[in-house]
């Protein structure tokens, strides 16, 4: 079962608009300067489970959220794929109008190049409206990027347009 590490309302940091945000535990990436560090444990925070998500994120969903944010840790790690394709699922049934944007140290070619073996990934990627792709690498840190840590960071919208 994954674990969340915080759920944050409000959340105008981390994508367009006045967002929810949930940050899911566990990364094998081991960024240098990660600024989520703690979050790499997978053991970290607490089940994320339908029932999380409809007493903490369903409810906080008014007509002023832009969306859904999902980060991490890794999100797409194996370890996370179903609850995140669940969510994901859950999110778009209850507000299809309303976007995810998800984080993710894969590369988008990486991730398209598993959708024809792992149905999490294929799912994930058809609801997913903007992926910021790429491992933070502190050696192109810039951090009037919007919305990444890098340069060689990307963000990448109507990705299954």
């Amino acid at each position: 079962m994954s674990n969340y590490a915080k759920i944050k309302t409000f959340d105008i940091a981390n994508g367009k608009g006045i967002r929810t945000s949930i940050f899911f535990s566990g990364c094998e990436f081991y960024c240098k300067e990660c600024f989520n560090s703690e979050l790499w444990d997978f053991n970290y925070g607490y089940p994320f489970t339908k029932d999380v998500y409809e007493k903490k994120i369903y409810p906080t969903i008014t007509n002023h959220i832009a969306g859904l944010s999902i980060l991490g840790g890794e999100p797409l790690h194996s370890y996370n794929l179903e609850a995140v394709s669940q969510l994901c699922t859950w999110f778009k049934a209850d507000f299809p109008h309303k976007n995810i944007w998800l984080w993710t140290g894969y590369t988008i070619e990486a991730l398209i190049e598993k959708t024809k073996t792992n149905e999490y990934i294929n799912n994930i990627l058809n609801k997913v409206n903007t992926i910021i792709d790429g491992k933070f690498d502190v050696s192109q840190k810039d951090l009037s990027l919007p919305f990444r840590g890098s340069k060689n960071q990307r963000v990448i919208s109507n990705i299954h347009d």
